[in-house]
């Protein structure tokens, strides 16, 4: 059996929230389960799978599990702000099936939505949200602003075109989130 965990950020109430995510892959029947997102959890796996199909990608056989922890009532969540998780339960699925290089993410962070064509979507993280790094998790995004020298000296910050390197199919873009006051949030390409 294969266990890892990560972090995933998302949104609620125009802020950034942390959520714990988990999985283990075992010899049982073969099949995905996303756990935690009710109903949504169902697209999601198939999207996934559509993705790994698209890239000519063979799914080990194996019971993979993944679990979504600790968010508010996914009823009142709306799916634009749950998206943000799609990209840390994306990289804790390759990372049990061992498509990219990287077997433990227990100590990483991520934000970001995959869309079916591949393109990954991430946030840039500014000063503001300096609080997220508070356990000194790995980020898998960009980190603008003045931030610790512990935090550039370790590079924790992991380019995600390093680890989708495999991945032609995956184009990847960043956006800057800033508060609007009209629609509580907004987003900038960069």
């Amino acid at each position: 059996m294969f266990t890892s965990s990560t972090v995933g950020l998302y949104f609620t109430r125009s802020n950034l929230s942390k959520v714990n995510i988990f999985g283990y892959s075992n010899n049982g029947l073969p099949g995905i389960e996303i756990l935690g997102l009710g109903g949504k959890g169902r697209s999601l796996k198939e999207k996934f799978i559509y993705l790994f199909r698209s890239q000519n990608r063979t799914i080990p056989l194996k019971r993979y599990v993944l679990v979504i922890e600790g968010l508010e009532s996914v009823k009142k969540l709306l799916w634009e702000d749950l998206r943000w998780l799609e990209l840390p339960i994306y990289l804790l699925l390759c990372s049990l099936c061992k498509f990219i290089p990287i077997k433990k993410l227990d100590n990483c962070l991520a934000v970001g939505k995959v869309d079916i064509d591949g393109h990954i979507t991430t946030l840039i993280l500014d000063l503001k949200h300096d609080n997220l790094f508070l356990n000194n998790h790995i980020l898998f995004s960009r980190y603008i602003g003045k931030i610790s020298d512990s935090f550039l000296k370790e590079q924790k910050e992991i380019p995600l075109e390093e680890i989708f390197l495999d991945f032609p199919l995956h184009k990847i873009s960043y956006e800057v989130w800033t508060k609007n006051l009209l629609d509580g949030k907004c987003f900038k390409k960069v």
